[in-house]
């Protein structure tokens, strides 16, 4: 199934570091790019017109909204409902 939606849906394989990207290769799903955990907010500005524009492609409104891939685990600081 993961093969399947990664083939329909994904436009770019990432892992955030290289043991990530060697654990999942070893699992027969390579071509993933290490991009690591750093980015500066403020050296990546957004345009505002652009982040009204996929929110209203998604139906998301005016929540905050935070998408994430990978576990969700209470250490990172997100709990299941």
């Amino acid at each position: 199934m993961i093969r399947r939606v990664m083939a329909d849906s994904v436009d770019a394989r990432i892992a955030v570091s290289d043991a990530l990207r060697r654990a999942i290769e070893a699992n027969d799903l390579p071509g993933f790019q290490v991009v690591h955990n750093a980015i500066e907010v403020d050296e990546a500005p957004v345009d505002p017109r652009a982040v009204e524009a996929f929110r209203g492609k998604f139906g998301l409104g005016g929540d905050p909204t935070l998408r994430s891939r990978g576990a969700s685990r209470s250490r990172r600081g997100i709990s299941r409902p």
